[in-house]
């Protein structure tokens, strides 16, 4: 059961790191998030089916469009209320159009591709799994746990060793002394937003790979990323990885007590207690 939601959380994970960049550093609730993610997984799914591409190549695909669209979203949507309301305002404003968002996307994606579940089974994975003694893994959530590691990697280098990620960092903790030293925080709005698109459509081929697809329940795993990012601290790339696998754990260990359907009461029961201890999460921003 550990093993098992070690591996399920690093999807989590995965899901909230997108979450945690643009709400640490431009206090964008995007709700929005999981509808991107749908979409990756969709794109992952038109890729393989017409033209048999490996959602592992189709990973690599979407950087850089899912890049470029989410810079146009910032550009279109998130940019013009920029400076034009107060910090509280700015974020009650971004939940509602990024959630005008998702419900318009998810429309999108059920006029094209219905609301029937659709599955990815790749040969080489397919049911395979790995053998560890006397416990059996799926191969394919070994991949999904192989990929929130290089996510969580990747960001981290992007944050620490380049100067975005300088300009980034200096962003989350100050806008305003940010752009008094001379970083340029429109260009960093736009490079954060394409960068969390970016972990968006990991996120959603990883899901792709282990579950099925249905664009209604973009807002479920939506709001599973923000339990896990609220849980390990906002902009914290450590707490976010840490967070998706205590998530992972505890959903895994008490669905193997009560029934497996009650596991979300496990994640908002964590989220509740978590906002009632520690309101500003596990781990400190990065």
């Amino acid at each position: 059961m550990i093993i098992s939601g070690v591996l399920i959380g690093g999807l989590y994970a995965t899901f909230g790191m997108g979450i945690s960049l643009i709400w640490g550093v431009m206090k964008v609730c995007n709700f929005a998030h999981g509808a991107m993610a749908f979409l990756g997984a969709y794109f992952a799914y038109s890729m393989f089916v017409a033209y048999r591409i490996d959602p592992l190549i189709s990973l690599l695909l979407s950087i850089p469009l899912f890049f470029v669209l989410g810079v146009f979203l910032q550009k279109v949507l998130v940019e013009p209320i920029a400076g034009r309301t107060s910090p509280v305002m700015f974020e009650l404003v971004t939940i509602v159009i990024t959630f005008g968002l998702a419900l318009t996307l998810e429309s999108l994606m059920v006029v094209y591709y219905t609301s029937y579940n659709r599955t990815i089974t790749v040969d080489y994975l397919g049911t395979k799994a790995l053998r560890l003694g006397e416990f059996f893994f799926p191969t394919t959530s070994i991949v999904a746990f192989a990929i929130a590691i290089g996510t969580v990697a990747s960001l981290f280098i992007i944050l620490r060793k380049t100067h975005v990620g300088l300009g980034i960092r200096a962003t989350s903790q100050d806008r305003e002394a940010a752009y008094l030293v001379g970083i340029d925080v429109n260009r960093i709005s736009l490079i954060s937003f394409g960068i969390a698109s970016v972990f968006a459509s990991f996120a959603g081929i990883s899901m792709s790979l282990n579950f099925p697809l249905s664009p209604p329940l973009n807002l479920l795993w939506c709001v599973r990323g923000f339990i896990v990012v609220v849980l390990g601290g906002i902009g914290s790339i450590i707490g976010t990885l840490v967070a998706g696998l205590i998530l992972g754990i505890s959903e895994c260990i008490v669905g193997s007590v009560i029934p497996f359907v009650f596991r979300q009461l496990v994640a908002l029961a964590i989220f509740i207690i978590i906002l009632l201890i520690r309101p500003t999460g596990l781990f400190q921003r990065a």
